[in-house]
């Protein structure tokens, strides 16, 4: 009886061991066989779920023997399948791939172009390294898709669907850039960010993305740099590269070195950055109607105590145009298993002085205006702490936490020519965020986004005026207000989308705004402001809805509705600052938000791999948007201003306004190893009342490029083409920069580009690029920089 009641006892452990193995799955790559981490696993009808570790294994507890479970990852087609049945076939799982040509990762989802009814803009690593950006605004300059005008040599401003600066909403690695004081006008807030760091750039046109912040009136700009990955393997992994480049037209020098260290749950990523760059060169070769246009022909220096203009040698160099900056990142990140990962990052960089080139060109009575000006040094960091959680749950499969502090030191520095007066104005900005995303499947093909974001910024402002000579120096009147400023902001989202049939995808969500801004102008000892305190107080809801069908296997159609809103910023609203001689820029309290309400469509074939078309159209409606208008300052239309008289300008709504626009893409890849690509974009935009041309509209644009591969070496030519803008077209905040265009207006031009790649082994590669081979002067609508002349490339990279 002993033994009987032994042996029943073994069987019964047997029973429940082999019943715990049993619930113990694996999920596989159905093509390679690759275990897949991060599934997430659920049981149809209750709350149980489970997450994949790194060996593809997940241990289902509580499941039901006969329930159904539904297995979802970003980058493989869902699957539903019985447990028992699942069981009886030996508890391993294959997953399908969904094709890599479309798939992006945005914020913190997967992004995939033939589900999304708006347009994308994408900028790989590996297809950015031929083109060798000097800044992160030549990453999106670069195969010519956006419109970048310049002013200073790491800056840029894209023109994008109407809208520049603080309009374009700029994000790095899911972290807001865009704090209180980014500019209507100049993005020159781009330069934070190193382009030997980034992993992928997206851009999504419009306000269609309602993750991204209802303030991204004209697009949404995700940069997101490197990750350390974890080792697969119980050893250390180390790997480096490095890059050095060299370009002619501005004698610059580049170095970054990168080193990564792997281990199975700790990584660590650190890279090093640093550009020097002379005087930028122009090219020679101008219209026949123009042939002076764009030269340097003369600068100022200081000697003896006096300003000097004297010739210079070479027109075609634009003196005072270099520069230096550097970059540092660190990236540490682990895990605790598979349902928790930490990721912590640390961002520097720094800069020289920045010459505003544009403004060392603006003459008065055939006399510079000025005989310095100059941004910088500026100071940019950022520690941020990105949570993320893996685990299916009742409101949520995954949940990402960010918090961040940002600390920006801006520097304007402006001297007239013949004053020994030089102005020096910093402003500091501290801004913390914190932003919540979670993630929910729903049913089978759902998906559920919904999430929050709150991000406060305090301003302080200071200025001095220092006498070059003597070296005395006193208070002067500050840009932003002298006793400080807050702008605080909270957004909270919710998106839906439902994958209706094989076919049919519609997305759909709404977002809150609230923000709040105040500025403290007691502080009248310069300046007898006619308020004490602006305070500006709002909230909108903004939505968006959208649809993507695909009538057959290659084409797709694309529709989407959506609105956008935003408030103005302390750049906007409480700013006092002399941006052209005998004009002062005050504050607006009446300022109120701009609104925007589009309709997008599209259409795209992707037959196969080697061809495809896309074409996009949009319709704009915009109320109150911002624009630059002469003003009255306590009743009075003038000002007297550091001993000048000059003419009071604000930032003021206009009533209605509309664009419109449309781009269309190809590319086509031949049998013979030839990928031909192509782009144009056309945008019209204007006031519903006056008809007059708004400020940010881009000239009619575009690029034809062909690249070939044979064995280890790529060649690609590109043509690259504006159109201009007629004198009597450029929009009135235009004409306090006549200087910076031409007596016919902006100019049309083309340049012509060969790129090269050589792969020498599996760890050197050298890039030889001859850009602008016609040697043309040109220079992109609104900026006050001309583009480089003929210039020679030479990069080497290296990967160990």
């Amino acid at each position: 009886m002993q033994k009987v009641k032994y042996c029943l006892l073994l069987l019964i452990g047997c029973i429940g061991l082999q019943i715990g193995q049993a619930q113990t799955i694996r999920v596989v790559n159905r093509e390679n066989g690759k275990p897949i981490d991060l599934v997430t696993i659920r049981e149809r009808g209750t709350d149980h779920g489970a997450v994949t570790n790194t060996q593809g294994l997940a241990e289902l507890k509580g499941f039901g023997a006969d329930a159904d479970i539904i297995l979802m990852h970003p980058d493989f087609k869902s699957h539903i399948v019985r447990l028992s049945r699942l069981l009886n076939r030996g508890a391993i799982v294959e997953l399908t791939p969904l094709p890599q040509t479309s798939a992006y990762q945005y914020r913190n989802w997967a992004l995939w172009a033939e589900d999304t009814p708006h347009e994308i803009l994408a900028f790989q690593r590996k297809t950015l390294s031929i083109t060798e950006p000097l800044s992160s605004a030549e990453v999106l300059g670069a195969n010519h898709q956006i419109l970048v005008a310049k002013n200073l040599q790491n800056a840029g401003s894209p023109l994008i669907r109407g809208y520049s600066g603080n309009a374009l909403l700029t994000r790095l690695d899911g972290v807001r850039l865009n704090h209180a004081l980014y500019s209507r006008i100049d993005n020159t807030h781009l330069m934070v960010v190193d382009p030997n760091n980034l992993y992928q750039t997206l851009v999504l046109p419009g306000t269609g993305g309602l993750q991204s912040s209802s303030d991204a009136l004209g697009a949404t700009i995700d940069f997101l740099t490197k990750t350390p990955a974890f080792a697969e393997g119980e050893y250390l992994g180390i790997s480096s590269g490095g890059l050095l480049r060299y370009s002619s037209a501005n004698g610059s020098i580049t170095g970054n070195y990168q080193i990564e260290f792997n281990l199975p749950n700790m990584s660590s990523y650190s890279s090093l950055s640093y550009t020097k760059a002379d005087d930028l060169r122009t090219g020679a070769n101008r219209p026949k109607s123009h042939p002076d246009f764009g030269k340097r022909l003369s600068y100022v220096i200081r000697e003896n105590n006096t300003d000097a203009v004297v010739n210079n040698e070479n027109e075609n160099r634009q003196v005072f145009s270099g520069y230096d900056q550097y970059h540092f990142l660190q990236k540490l990140r682990w895990s605790l298993g598979s349902f928790m990962d930490f990721t912590y990052s640390f961002h520097y960089s720094g800069t020289s002085h920045l010459p505003r080139y544009d403004k060392l060109t603006y003459t008065l009575n055939n006399t510079p205006a000025y005989a310095q000006w100059y941004n910088g040094p500026q100071l940019w960091l950022m520690h941020s702490l990105k949570t993320s959680f893996y685990y299916p749950s009742r409101w949520f499969d995954r949940i990402d936490i960010t918090t961040a502090f940002q600390l920006t030191e801006e520097r304007v520095n402006s001297r007239n020519f013949g004053s020994n007066q030089l102005r020096m104005q910093q402003a500091t900005v501290d801004a913390l965020s914190v932003n919540v995303d979670l993630e929910k499947a729903v049913g089978f093909n759902g998906k559920l986004y919904y999430g929050l974001e709150l991000f406060s910024n305090k301003v302080e402002s200071k200025a001095l005026s220092r006498d070059i000579v003597t070296l005395r120096e006193m208070d002067i009147q500050t840009e932003y207000p002298n006793n400080g400023a807050d702008y605080n902001l909270a957004n909270l989202y919710l998106s839906v989308k439902d994958q209706v049939s094989e076919r049919l995808v519609i997305s759909s969500g709404v977002r809150y705004t609230y923000t709040r801004l105040r500025s403290d102008f007691t502080d009248k000892t310069y300046i007898d402001f006619p308020y004490d305190v602006l305070v500006n107080e709002t909230g909108a809801l903004t939505g968006t809805i959208g649809a993507s069908y695909r009538p057959g296997s290659s084409w797709k159609l694309g529709l989407l509705l959506s609105s956008g809103f935003r408030p103005p910023n302390i750049s906007d609203n409480s700013r006092f600052f002399s941006e052209w001689p005998g004009m002062v820029l005050v504050p607006n309290p009446d300022l109120q938000s701009e609104t925007n309400y589009t309709i997008e469509y599209s259409i795209a074939n992707k037959s196969n791999s080697n061809w495809g078309i896309e074409w996009i159209q949009y319709l704009s409606f915009l109320q109150n948007t911002f624009t630059v208008a002469p003003f009255l300052f306590n009743n009075q239309d003038e000002l007297n201003y550091e001993g000048e008289v000059a003419k009071v300008l604000a930032l003021q709504n206009m009533e209605r306004a509309q664009v419109w626009g449309t781009s269309f893409r190809g590319y086509w890849k031949t049998s013979q190893g030839i990928h031909i690509t192509g782009s144009l974009t056309y945008t019209h935009g204007q006031n519903s009342e006056t008809g007059v041309r708004l400020p940010h509209i881009a000239p009619f644009f575009g690029q034809l490029s062909m690249a070939m591969t044979h064995q280890k070496l790529t060649t690609r030519f590109e043509l690259e083409f504006s159109d201009g803008v007629p004198r009597q077209e450029l929009p009135p905040s235009e004409k306090y920069r006549q200087h910076l265009y031409s007596a016919d207006g902006a100019l049309s031009w083309y340049i012509v580009n060969i790129k090269n790649s050589y792969q020498l082994n599996n760890y050197y590669s050298i890039n030889f690029n001859l850009e602008n081979l016609l040697n043309v002067h040109y220079r992109n609508y609104t900026s006050g920089l001309s583009a480089p002349g003929f210039n020679a490339v030479i990069a080497v990279r290296a990967n160990f």
